[in-house]
């Protein structure tokens, strides 16, 4: 072996031995052993490297290539299309634009492209006001602030002003505000617990307060321990009647799923009676005078903005057109803008199925539905059913109008009934709309309350009733509920009523362990149809509380008894 070979032994850079016989070893090592013994000599004299010199050399090769892939990891992505992407812009995340004084928030930004590298850094522009230290933003005092992050790599620059506010009244106050006016911000209620979790974790001693009201009235409206509004009016700001507002719409919001069906129903309305005739107590004036476009259901609309379905009773028409019919002598008619009560108040069907939607013939029924399906609601009336699919549950709405007993008794029940086979299925909600029974009577005749039990027995799962002007009452027959007359609602046909009391009528819909659609629960929502507390009538219905909520359903309960029906009713209402 001459050096090179040695060399390349020891380094273990060399190639391979080739293979060959013993004897050609053993002849080779005789022939060489003087120089291999000098050679020896050589080495034994030399220093030997340390021990941890190898594993040294081999651990900086490795530092070596992965510097090296660093280095050419850009150049490699580049020719596979994986180009870092270049930070366009940034945004504040999470940061809300009004901070209460003592509130802290976690400061985060986005950016454009979302995986793009920032390396952010903060900045207050006046830290005595808000001010940002290891990534926290904390409100020290009232006032206004600009806060801007800057990217290191790139600089570019986010700005925003903040206000930071301790007025904690003033906040829960529009936090429940909007909880009652926004009829389509779904995500209203949240909005109000959110609220109340910021402020609590402020540590000032008025954001307690405030969020401590604020608790009671969510616990409240949740179901649990009632309380009395007026005691909170001081911490939220606001009246205790628009305190019970806000926890009604609350509460009711609440019991929706994205699992069921929620309907509403209200009895007869009525915006008008013969309006042209000026005078002071009718409904187009006190109308024009509240100012409000929705001044009918202003006290009512948060209950019909938390549901999938309102329906009520639109006992007259919407008409500037056609002549009053000649052998009637009530025509109920309001202006044609009046279906903007409608609209703005989440009502998303009118019946037209009853006595007075042909007052003005022909023409003036016409221009009535055609007005409501402009502003998109849908009309139902005899042999025109309403269908609706909510949360993939279908619901079929039939109707029938003003029925004669006995003359056209049976025909009529006949109609309805194969109208009800026609179209209930297991997997869908039938409910039967039926404006009928005499007018000013308390409880549904004989005949009544066999067609509806036959009409239950054909299918239909709930049976709305109307007409009467009075409250009538309720059954369950096969757990399946029966309202015999919802009374006057807001009803314009007269300044002065002849009962007040009256109810909204609520039920949610869901599958049940076999699929098939059944009631999940009902409820009934004690109202008066007049605000006056009188039998004198302003036209816009309230919910009662208290006691006055329980004498409106005791009435409502001895009708019902008296019938075999209902001895209990699953009300909803606050005790303050």
């Amino acid at each position: 072996m001459n050096n090179r070979e040695r060399h390349q032994a020891y380094s273990g850079t060399g190639k391979a031995a080739v293979s060959r016989p013993a004897s050609s070893y053993r002849a080779a090592e005789v022939k060489k052993q003087p120089i291999q013994s000098a050679v020896q000599k050589e080495k034994n004299t030399q220093k030997k490297p340390p021990a941890w010199l190898r594993p040294a050399m081999l651990f900086l090769a490795v530092v070596l290539l992965m510097l090296n892939v660093y280095v050419l990891r850009d150049s490699i992505s580049s020719l596979f299309g994986q180009e870092k992407a270049a930070l366009q812009s940034i945004y504040l995340e999470g940061i809300p634009a009004e901070l209460f004084v003592g509130e802290q928030v976690e400061c985060a930004v986005k950016t454009t492209p979302a995986d793009a590298e920032c390396q952010p850094v903060w900045h207050s522009s006046d830290e005595s006001i808000a001010a940002v230290e290891n990534g926290i933003l904390t409100a020290y005092r009232e006032g206004q602030v600009t806060l801007v992050v800057q990217d290191q790599l790139s600089g570019i620059i986010c700005r925003a002003k903040l206000s930071v506010t301790g007025d904690f009244t003033q906040i829960a106050a529009a936090a429940l505000e909007h909880m009652v006016v926004s009829l389509t911000d779904a995500g209203a209620a949240d909005k109000v617990r959110t609220q109340q979790q910021r402020m609590e974790s402020c540590g000032q001693k008025e954001a307690q307060a405030a969020a401590d009201a604020l608790g009671r009235l969510l616990d409240c409206a949740d179901g649990g321990e009632q309380c009395d509004f007026a005691e909170l009016e001081d911490a939220l700001g606001l009246k205790a009647a628009d305190l019970r507002t806000a926890a009604e719409a609350i509460r009711m919001r609440g019991q929706m799923t994205d699992d069921s069906v929620t309907l509403t129903f209200t009895g007869d309305c009525t915006f008008g009676y013969n309006n042209e005739y000026d005078d002071k107590r009718r409904f187009p004036a006190v109308y024009k005078k509240s100012g409000s476009v929705t001044y009918p259901f202003d006290k009512v609309k948060h209950i019909f903005a938390a549901d999938d379905i309102t329906v009520i009773n639109y006992e007259a028409t919407l008409a500037d057109k056609g002549s009053p019919e000649a052998d009637k002598k009530y025509h109920l008619r309001g202006e044609p803008e009046y279906v903007r009560i409608l609209s703005g108040s989440s009502v998303e069907v009118a019946n037209l199925a009853n006595n007075h939607t042909l007052d003005y013939k022909k023409k003036g029924f016409e221009q009535t539905a055609e007005r409501l399906s402009d502003e998109g609601i849908a009309v139902l009336h005899t042999d025109t059913p309403v269908v609706q699919k909510v949360n993939g549950i279908e619901v079929v709405l039939v109707s029938a109008g003003h029925w004669k007993f006995p003359t056209e008794y049976k025909e009529q029940v006949s109609q309805m009934l194969e109208q009800v086979e026609k179209y209930k299925k297991p997997d869908n909600v039938v409910i039967v709309n039926l404006h009928w029974g005499g007018e000013y009577i308390k409880v549904p005749d004989k005949g009544q309350i066999e067609a509806a039990h036959s009409l239950i027995d054909a299918g239909a799962d709930m049976i709305v009733s109307h007409h009467a002007h009075i409250i009538q009452s309720i059954e369950l027959y096969k757990d399946k509920v029966i309202a015999y007359g919802l009374g006057n609602f807001s009803f314009g046909g007269t300044h002065q009523l002849n009962e007040k009391e009256t109810f909204i009528l609520r039920a949610s819909f869901a599958a049940d362990e076999n699929g098939d659609i059944a009631m999940k629960q009902w409820s009934v929502i004690p109202c008066h149809a007049t605000g006056t507390g009188t039998l004198s009538n302003n036209f816009q219905p309230v919910t009662l509380h208290g006691e006055e909520a329980r004498k409106m359903l005791n009435v409502l309960l001895s009708r019902s008894k008296s019938i075999g029906g209902c001895t209990e009713l699953p009300a909803s209402y606050f005790e303050y």
